[in-house]
């Protein structure tokens, strides 16, 4: 099976959950000999001008924002995939260009975005059973579950590196919680807290928000608001805090973590660190919105007033009862046992990319045999 992948972000520096999950799929569909793949994405992933790259073993194509209409045409009628998978920023365009070649799209979404197209993509997935749900409410349309992908050997520390010390949080920005995680910070002077830098591929490389790219990412949702900017949080005069780097070596960040907060304030729909982190024993401690809530029931603590920092307050000190935050630990390495398997994943997005060619095919077929009957 041939795949093209359509997203104006890509992994390469972006450190952001949505494009990590679909390029660690992409590449082990790649290495197992699953599917031949390959991705067009914006030319700051292949140096800055049209060309083709390559990263982490997975073929990359460079296509200019302003040209993305005209170069996924050629990509095409190069490459000629079996099935066009897309998300965020591009995915209008990717599925537009599937349609008018009559390549079958299936779309992946990653949040409750505004004026989304939810009808014309061949299929709907997406790694949260909230919103499929909401698809369904949205659309009519069903949206398949699929699991994300993620690295385990990247994300997961080394027992002798372990020091663990931080109370972290990862993309601090407003809408995340970060003003809530900096109120926390002033409730504890005592603790120790870390914040990782987040929505890099949204960011220029002085790390101000790149309006241009998030103008173009709004664009490709319909977004009416084309201004809109996330809000930083400033942790500068906060003495108990420390600002670790982002980076592909995510494991050496989870190595010092004690416990992960994620006080989103929107309807999140999984918080791939959450994962990560329960992947390391870790325990997370999030908000009840959206997706976040129903695997942090199984397998971390749930903060039910999540507006209220002094809730979070009281979450952070029942983990220092060392029974309960063992337990916490234990039940978030048995959520990693039962219910992740990245093999089950890549197979189930096969079988979802497959049912799509298929029943596109089948309707190819039924169109040119009533056209034959005329």
């Amino acid at each position: 099976m041939r795949i093209l992948y359509v997203c104006g972000t890509y992994a390469p520096g972006a450190f952001a959950g949505s494009e990590l999950s679909a390029h660690e799929l992409l590449r082990d569909l790649q290495r197992n000999g699953s599917a031949t793949v390959r991705v067009a994405t914006d030319t700051r992933y292949t140096g800055g001008g049209p060309g083709r790259a390559e990263y982490d073993g997975v073929p990359v194509v460079g296509i200019r924002h302003d040209d993305r209409h005209a170069g996924l045409r050629s990509i095409l009628a190069d490459f000629r995939p079996d099935v066009i998978f897309t998300q965020l920023m591009w995915s209008d365009a990717a599925v537009a260009a599937g349609r008018d070649a009559g390549i079958p799209s299936v779309l992946r979404i990653p949040s409750t975005a505004p004026n989304l197209d939810l009808e014309t993509p061949t299929r709907l997935v997406a790694n949260s059973r909230f919103i499929c749900d909401w698809v369904r409410r949205a659309s009519g349309r069903e949206c398949r579950f699929i699991f994300s992908t993620i690295d385990l050997e990247r994300v997961v520390a080394e027992p002798a590196t372990r020091a663990p010390r931080y109370i972290t949080m990862f993309n601090p920005v407003r809408d995340k919680g970060g003003h809530i995680f900096r109120r926390v910070t002033r409730a504890l002077p005592d603790r120790k807290f870390a914040v990782v830098p987040g929505w890099h591929s949204l960011r220029n490389s002085d790390g101000s928000w790149d309006r241009q790219v998030i103008a173009h990412s709004l664009d490709s949702q319909r977004a009416p608001d084309r201004d809109w900017l996330p809000k930083d949080v400033d942790f500068s005069r906060r003495p108990n805090v420390t600002i670790l780097p982002p980076r592909d070596a995510v494991a050496e960040i989870f190595a010092s973590t004690r416990i992960l907060l994620v006080p989103s304030q929107y309807e999140d729909t999984l918080a791939r660190v959450s994962i990560e982190a329960f992947a390391n024993g870790i325990p997370v401690i999030g908000s009840n919105v959206g997706g976040l809530k129903d695997h942090l029931r199984t397998g971390g603590i749930v903060v039910e007033d999540y507006r209220n920092a002094d809730a979070w307050v009281t979450a952070i000190r029942s983990l220092d009862d060392p029974a309960v935050y063992a337990s916490t630990a234990h039940r978030a390495l048995r959520y990693i046992a039962e219910e992740f398997s990245n093999d089950r994943t890549a197979a189930a997005y096969l079988d979802l990319f497959r049912e799509a060619a298929d029943d596109d095919g089948r309707a190819r077929d039924a169109t040119q045999g009533s056209g034959r009957d005329q």
